[in-house]
């Protein structure tokens, strides 16, 4: 008699997701709530951090990559501090959907951003949804990719989406 003692598991299932934000106006008033604590750190470390920082240690500890690859590589990397950068090679599926539009894209944020602060999260929601013209305007790059090809044990039906996408450039 065989007893199994843990759970087990043999899904293929994969996810990713890359979603980048350039919006200093966006920038400033996430990094305020930031600083004042709104956001649970493992979430909040997306915010004011460039793509360069988020992704460096994936390829300084690639053993594949010489110390001139690496350094090549990384200057092709951006180094400006964004809005919002998430790089998420492979990993739990973060976000289920993308806007569909720039007007959506904060709203979209906070939905993956978690906080401990109910109030100061609703504050800054509410800063947000008043300058919120100002922000659409200062939009310079919005590049939003989730991919999902399946939810834990239970593949997606026929006719649902695995992958969601938004992307503007000003």
């Amino acid at each position: 008699m065989k007893i199994r003692t843990n759970f087990v598991t043999n899904s293929s299932s994969y996810s990713s997701a890359e979603i980048k934000i350039d919006n200093p106006v966006l920038l400033e008033i996430l990094e305020k709530y930031k600083t004042l604590g709104a956001f649970k750190k493992s979430y909040a470390r997306h915010i004011g951090i460039s793509e360069r920082e988020e992704r460096e240690d994936e390829y300084i500890d690639n053993p594949c990559l010489d110390e001139e690859e690496v350094q090549e590589i990384l200057e092709e990397l951006d180094d400006k501090p964004l809005a919002f950068y998430l790089y998420e090679p492979e990993g739990t599926l973060i976000s289920s959907t993308a806007p569909e539009s720039l007007e959506d894209v904060a709203e979209c944020i906070l939905d993956i951003i978690r906080s401990s602060k109910v109030q100061m999260r609703e504050e800054c929601r509410k800063e947000l949804k008043e300058r919120a013209d100002e922000i659409t305007k200062n939009y310079i790059e919005v590049y939003w990719e989730v991919f999902n090809d399946g939810y834990g044990e239970a593949e997606p039906e026929e006719d649902e989406e695995t992958s969601w996408e938004f992307y503007y450039e000003r």
